[in-house]
């Protein structure tokens, strides 16, 4: 492991007469901070939100609906005899994973990179351009093992579809759930609609965010040209290295990518999502006489709230 110390133009004494110095820790830092924010606005692994056959796999709802009807022509079928409110459940794989294969950063002359002191073997202090290792030392280590790979970094669930300082994923046109909790309302079954199919209301809505970006702001560090100059590149230059550096370790380089699952290992990213249903028993048994031989019975569901399943959005650095 390698960690540089960029050096810089300091103009404090008047742009006639620029000094080359070494970064100071904030400055290093507020560079680090820009690796982040280019991470935001473009990382390379990403979550899409679709409609179905997500590769993160499926998360289910369950819920109760009413039993089948049961028909008689000169008396009401007994409870015995009607259907038990029955098991519904859907399964929803709506989260896409996609994994950028960018190719590895141009470090073109290995001159593409800040420069810092260096001394040599025999003493001397050189200027010498930082290779790609560096800059991951330097620069990305800390932003992914500290900041990017904890829960809720890049990307976090919410029940809301707007939370402060992120963006819901839509599916391309429509802010739309990666899951939704679903219930039998036992106050909307009502026996003079039977047959009853009303089964279900929804409880919550469950949604994907994307963390926001910044314009960074940080002091432009030197490099040097072919031809042995130094020169200060503009922020929009580097900002383009810096991308294009993080988000090749976040995708590639063993020990630091990232990737997420559904109830996998790693750092859950926001809200936990919540399968529940009615506890369910001997259920309701309702009748209504719709005509002269015309009874009919049916189950509602009953019970009380309970949890069935918890999912939740994971992310690991591996």
């Amino acid at each position: 492991m390698a960690v540089r110390i960029p050096l810089y133009y300091d103009n404090s004494e008047g742009v006639s007469n620029p000094n080359l110095r070494q970064m100071t820790s904030l400055q290093i830092e507020e560079i680090k901070d820009a690796f982040k924010q280019m991470y935001f606005e473009s990382p390379s692994v990403s979550l899409a939100v679709i409609g179905s056959s997500g590769n993160l796999g499926t998360m289910y709802d369950t819920r109760l609906k009413a039993g089948a009807v049961s028909v008689g022509t000169s008396a009401f079928p007994a409870e015995s005899v009607t259907q038990e409110p029955q098991l519904v459940q859907i399964g929803l794989s709506r989260i896409q994973q996609n994994i950028s294969t960018d190719s590895a950063p141009n470090n073109s002359g290995n001159i593409e990179y800040p420069v810092y002191h260096y001394e040599d073997e025999s003493g001397n202090t050189i200027l010498r351009s930082m290779t790609l290792q560096d800059m991951y030392d330097t620069f990305v280590k800390d932003i992914i093992d500290d900041e990017l790979s904890v829960g809720g970094a890049v990307y976090t669930v919410d029940s809301n579809t707007t939370i402060s300082g992120y963006t819901a994923v839509s599916d391309g046109s429509t802010i739309v759930p990666i899951y939704t909790d679903t219930r039998a309302n036992t106050s909307a079954y009502n026996a003079s609609e039977i047959p009853e199919t009303d089964d279900n209301t929804t409880i919550t809505y469950y949604y994907l965010h994307k963390k926001n970006h910044t314009t960074p702001a940080y002091e432009s560090p030197a490099r040097i040209t072919r031809l042995g100059n130094i020169i200060t590149p503009s922020l929009s230059t580097w900002n383009i290295v810096f991308k294009s550096i993080i988000r090749y370790m976040v995708a590639n380089i063993e020990g630091y990518k990232l990737r997420y699952s559904i109830n996998g290992s790693g750092l859950i990213n926001g809200t936990q999502m919540t399968d529940t249903r009615l506890s369910g028993g001997a259920g309701t048994y309702a009748t209504y006489q719709a005509g002269v031989d015309d009874y009919r019975a049916q189950e509602f569901p009953d019970g009380s709230p309970i949890t069935i399943n918890t999912y939740g959005l994971y992310v690991t650095q591996e």
